[in-house]
């Protein structure tokens, strides 16, 4: 990968998809540009370097962009799905920080009580593991809603802002802390996950990403603190992204036995 496109060229279906990591991630082919000029952003749908299906533009519920020009509703129009990704171009009007976020609507799956652990698993969703063993439902299937929200930080000309410090206000983000584009590579980039309005204790929060060279950065497996912070060791330039589910039980007459928020945030360390 050339060192000019290092940060960020980017490339219900079933219990195998969701398995092997069906998140939604925002990737700009570039984090950083100049004022004014155009950002194309490639939607993800699957893992963060490959993408299992487009998103229709008839499932997201709202597209956003917020910056030192206030907070701007996209056009949903501008969302096209193309082969097995979804993409969007728009222009940053003026020098500052951005956050570009969308939140898409509901969906439900059923998954074999197998692959349901295994899902619990994987997304560090210990909690529920342990209520299911507890109540004897581990050889249950399991219906689950779940919500996919996304966010991704922009940078336009030299100027700071503090659009990534504010909440968008989705049913689940991460909100950092201090200002990503203020840190280098082998400092710490303090996170903290919202839930439904609160600050959320003791969910997973996974980290990764591709360095300069489109190299796999390590795995972090992170834990929020009573204040539903985390800290995240930027351990390398590159093109980095976060996230985490939260989930909760539903009454046993409910039409669903889980309800789930998807939360990712995507960004660059440069340097």
């Amino acid at each position: 990968m050339s060192r000019r496109r290092w940060w960020g060229t980017a490339g219900c279906l079933g219990a195998a998809l969701v398995l092997a990591g069906h998140d939604l991630f925002l990737r700009p082919q570039a984090f950083l540009l100049p004022p004014g000029r155009e950002v194309a952003v490639v939607v993800v749908n699957g893992t963060f370097t490959r993408s299992d299906a487009a998103v229709a533009p008839a499932r997201v519920r709202a597209l956003e962009l917020v910056g030192p020009h206030g907070r701007q509703a996209l056009p949903i129009a501008r969302w096209r799905a193309e082969g097995d990704s979804a993409r969007l171009r728009f222009r940053l009007p003026q020098a500052g920080t951005y956050v570009l976020g969308v939140a898409l609507y509901p969906r439900t799956l059923e998954l074999s009580a197998a692959d349901f652990d295994r899902y619990l698993r994987e997304e560090g969703l210990d909690d529920i593991r342990r209520d299911r063993q507890r109540q004897g439902r581990t050889e249950q299937s399991a219906r689950e809603r779940y919500t996919k929200h996304a966010k991704a930080l922009l940078q336009a000309g030299s100027t700071r802002t503090d659009a990534p410090l504010r909440r968008l206000g989705h049913t689940a983000e991460l909100v950092p802390l201090d200002h990503p584009y203020r840190l280098r590579a082998g400092e710490t980039l303090r996170l903290q996950a919202w839930v439904r309005g609160a600050p959320a204790p003791g969910v997973t929060v996974i980290a990764a990403g591709l360095d300069r060279r489109g190299r796999r950065l390590p795995v972090q497996r992170l834990r929020t603190d009573a204040q539903g912070t985390v800290r995240l060791r930027l351990t390398a330039p590159g093109v980095w992204y976060a996230k985490f589910i939260a989930m909760r039980a539903l009454p046993p007459d409910s039409s669903v036995d889980y309800v789930s928020d998807w939360a990712t945030l995507t960004f660059a360390v440069p340097r």
